[in-house]
This record gives structure tokens, sequence and C-alpha cells, in this order.
């Protein structure tokens, strides 16, 4: 506000030193409700109002300042309306920063009604969801796509997002998990849903749901190269037979999880090579062929020298 309101009307009208004031008994002010989300509007009811002039006017101000003064008031609020815009004995403000407020009804230099309320970033709105994430599934390979479901207020920003972020980094900051996340997607108002993430390399993951600077929800997955897909074939290889001429083929039978990327690769080693690590498999294969996503099949590779060998 810019400026004090004065004028009185009503049954007592005091005249003194220090000028015009009124006393007006009986008034009320009532919040809906005790707490609200940064993006609520603030709904307050005025009761009793009857002889109240319609210069006089109700603020928001922060609760800690001290009660009783309009000048005081006048000072601190963030924002005000008249009696006069009263609309079914109500008037609704707009949304209000985090913290502990008031609000209070003035006129001729007083402070005539008042009532509390808070404002939480971490308040639920009556009616609306938790906030909530769950993963399909724990363990993902590093090629499959990650599903997330999600549950939130629809008081919640259309900004409000989730992020892919290292299970090492700290929780509870927006600020820090922008820092790291590696991927995110915002859940634009909707209250429930599901967001699906691309593949993943290795690791340990949290999917972190971020709004008004605070994380407010967070589920755990991990990212192994070992992982089978629930339903797919775990690898193996296979020969109908453990020996070979030189000038035969060799045929290899192989199942394999259709998560593995287009680029598995089945290679004839040297059978004294040591086993484990797929660079040192490269380095001494003579022949190779890609799997191509197939989930089961044959593989027929050209006759081989003598000698003991593995494929891999």
């Amino acid at each position: 506000m810019n400026a004090l309101h004065y004028g009185c009307v009503g049954n007592i009208l005091l005249l003194g030193f220090f000028g015009l004031s009124c006393a007006l008994e009986g008034a009320t002010l009532h919040v809906e409700r005790a707490v609200y989300a940064p993006s609520e509007q603030v709904i307050v009811t005025a009761r009793d109002m009857d002889g109240i002039h319609g210069s006089a006017w109700a603020g928001i101000i922060p609760a800690r300042i001290s009660h009783g003064d309009e000048g005081e008031n006048n000072k601190h609020d963030i924002q005000y309306k008249y009696a006069s815009g009263l609309n079914n004995g109500r008037w609704v403000f707009n949304p209000v920063p985090e913290g502990e407020w008031t609000v209070r009804l003035n006129h001729g230099g007083r402070e005539l009604a008042s009532a509390p309320f808070r404002v939480s970033k971490t308040h639920v709105p009556p009616g609306q969801n938790a906030p909530e994430l769950v993963v399909e599934r724990k363990t993902y390979a590093p090629s499959e796509k990650v599903l997330i479901h999600f549950k939130a207020p629809t008081a919640y920003p259309s900004g409000a997002w989730v992020g892919m972020i290292p299970a090492d980094k700290p929780h509870g900051s927006e600020a820090e998990n922008n820092k790291y996340d590696v991927q995110y997607q915002y859940l634009s108002k909707r209250g429930e849903g599901q967001l699906t993430f691309n593949a993943m390399p290795e690791g340990k993951w949290t999917a972190r749901l971020n709004v008004w600077g605070i994380e407010t929800a967070s589920v755990d997955f991990e990212i192994g190269k070992n992982v089978i897909p629930p339903g797919q074939n775990e690898p193996e290889l296979g020969l109908d037979r453990n020996q070979f001429a030189p000038s035969e083929e060799v045929v290899v039978r192989f199942k394999a999880p259709t998560a593995y990327p287009s680029g598995a690769w089945v290679g004839i080693i040297p059978a004294d090579k040591p086993h484990g690590d797929e660079g040192e498999n490269n380095k001494h294969d003579v022949q190779y062929q890609y799997l191509s996503r197939r989930g089961e099949g044959e593989l027929t590779f050209n006759a081989l020298p003598p000698g003991k060998w593995s494929a891999r």
C-alpha cells in the first residue's frame, strides 16, 4: 500500500490529540485453510462487517510484525484489498511466498481484526496427490529405457520436474539436483502419469522430483551390464560338437537378451587368452559376427586353423 486510509463510520467516534480513529467492534476475519502451497490463492472471509466503511482494508502481512497499528501494517503488507471489494463476503488474494503470515483488517489508524495462515512448499492441498515416484523395476540394462510413475499435487507449477541424478549426490536441493541431472522432464501440472527416460550409463541413479527450490520425492534404481530384463533370454553359446576338421565351418548357437545393443558380437578367440574383458577379446579375435539384437539363432564361422579355440 502507498497511503493510510481514514474515515470513520460506526458507533463510536474518537477525536483527540492523535487525530481520528474508530472503535469498530465485532468484525472478524477467517482464512479458508491454515496452510497453503506457494501457488495457491488465499481465500479470506470477512464477517460482521456491518458499519465498517468501504475504505477499510485487509492486508497480507508477515506474522512477525507487531499487531495493532494500521501504520505499521501499511509498511509491511505485500498485498491489500478494500472492504468495498468484498465479493459475497470474501477476498481472494494472489499466491503468497513461503512463510508465516497474517491477514489484517485496518481502518482509522487501528488494526480491527486478524487471522493467521502459513505457506509451505511441502504442503499438499486437500484432495490432491502427495508427491511420489515409483520406478517400474529396480534394475535395468544399459540399453533399456527407464519408466517412472509419478504422483504430484496439481498445485505444483508447470515447471516442476523429475531429473535423473547420480545416487551419490546429496538430496534435498533443486539447485544441486539441477547441477547433476543427465536427463529431465516436466510434469506440466499433471497429477499423475508416466515418464519414459532414455537409456542410461551403468551405475546407481535416483529419479528426483523438484519444485520451488526443494526436492519432494525420489526413488533409486541401478543400471547394470549383466541385467537380464524380464522375459528375455540369458546369454548362452552352444556347439553341436567340440572338435572340427580344419576344413569345416563352425556353427555356434546363441541366445541373448534382445536388450543387448545391435553391436553385441560373438568372436572366435584362442582358448589361451584371458576371459572377461571385451577389449581383450577384441584384440585377439580371428573372426566375429554381430547379433543385431536377435534373441537367438545360429552363426556360421569359416573354417579355422588347428588349435584350441573359444567362441565368446
